[in-house]
């Protein structure tokens, strides 16, 4: 889904960049179980196979959020920065 609405917690989030979108792919209840989601997640954007469901647009990054959408919004997490992948 097209991510627009707040959630609260840990979200596994996909980004688009060609088109600024962002996706949420999970909600976690601890930051240790995202980014195993994330991690996941990036193996499959490596191989360019994480795909918008929308228009088959690919997922350039994955990112884990603390609250997305809200206030005190955090990202704690960046497949883009992970040394350990």
């Amino acid at each position: 889904m097209i991510q627009k609405e707040s959630i609260a917690g840990y979200s596994v989030i996909g980004y688009d960049k060609d088109n600024d979108v962002f996706i949420c792919y999970d909600k976690c209840e601890t930051f240790e179980l995202a980014v195993d989601k994330a991690k996941q997640l990036f193996l499959l954007v490596e191989k360019d196979e994480l795909k918008r469901e929308d228009n088959g647009e690919p997922i350039d990054w994955i990112e884990v959020y603390w609250n997305w959408n809200k206030d005190d919004e955090k990202l704690l997490w960046g497949s883009y920065n992970d040394l350990d992948k």
